[in-house]
């Protein structure tokens, strides 16, 4: 089960969807063994036994040693991005999966120049995505950067860097998405129950999540009609905050989820 975090802002909610996320992307590392190839999923692509979970030791392994493998497409074509090498493993007719190249051979391979930068130019096809993500975006939410690196004199190699232990994957199976240039974002509405319990500098009210409304619950507001106690997330906030000036207002900070506001979600829902 998942809780959302104490003193979480709607801002923030996103991080109560990333816990979301991971347990629904752990348990779906049982089934990954036998799932086809033709989309990732969100599981750590470097470390996969962060997202193990009990399962025999030989579904355990194969699933971890699909995750080094991530399909990938690069100017329409397809292949495989393996992460424990960095390189790429082409699925066009000529190369049947044969041989791996190296980024930049990979990315004249695909008839782009090979001064690009490769991690920008192919995408990755992610499970349950409108379409395809870059590679960069996608390691990137999962704490991972690609640098060069000297291996020897003259000779450079590309690695990935870990920048961060807090991946944040997003989930696309379960929720609808806001596509933007580059990459997807979770909207709130897609996620939130109808009625969802706020708090404003500790005035309580109700969030309803259809048309982004709030109905106060302090004393004063708890005795008018519904016409009357039906206020946009920045007027709440200027009266539950009276006083404080205009220019510092910014609801979508002070208006917060209190523990328990949004029902706990099994994995899988």
């Amino acid at each position: 089960m998942v809780s959302v975090p104490a003193s979480c802002s709607l801002a923030n909610y996103g991080l109560f969807c990333y816990e979301l996320a991971t347990t629904i992307a752990t348990a779906a590392t049982t089934t990954a063994a036998t799932a086809t190839t033709t989309a990732a999923s969100f599981i750590d692509p470097v470390r996969p036994a962060a997202t193990s979970v009990a399962a025999s030791s030989a579904s355990a392994n194969a699933a971890a040693a699909a995750t080094h493998k991530v399909p990938v497409v690069c100017n329409a074509v397809p292949g495989t991005f393996v992460t424990s090498s960095v390189t790429f493993v082409c699925s066009c007719a000529a190369c049947g999966g044969q041989p791996e190249w190296e980024p930049r051979d990979w990315l004249e391979h695909c008839g782009r120049s090979r001064t690009g930068q490769w991690y920008k130019e192919t995408a990755v096809l992610v499970a349950g995505a409108a379409r395809p993500q870059r590679l960069a975006t996608y390691l990137r939410r999962w704490g991972y950067k690609a640098v060069s690196v000297p291996v020897a004199p003259g000779v450079r190699e590309w690695r990935l860097l870990r920048e961060s232990e807090l991946p944040q994957p997003t989930q696309t199976a379960q929720v609808d998405l806001a596509l933007k240039d580059d990459g997807q974002e979770l909207r709130l509405t897609d996620v939130l129950p109808a009625e969802v319990s706020v708090l404003c500098n500790n005035v309580p009210g109700t969030l309803l999540a259809d048309t982004w409304r709030i109905r106060c619950r302090c004393a004063a507001c708890a005795a008018a009609g519904p016409a009357d106690n039906n206020w946009s997330l920045t007027l709440w906030e200027r009266h539950c905050e009276e006083g404080k000036p205009t220019k510092h207002l910014k609801p979508l900070v002070s208006i917060r989820l209190p523990p328990g506001s949004v029902p706990e979600l099994p994995p899988g829902t």
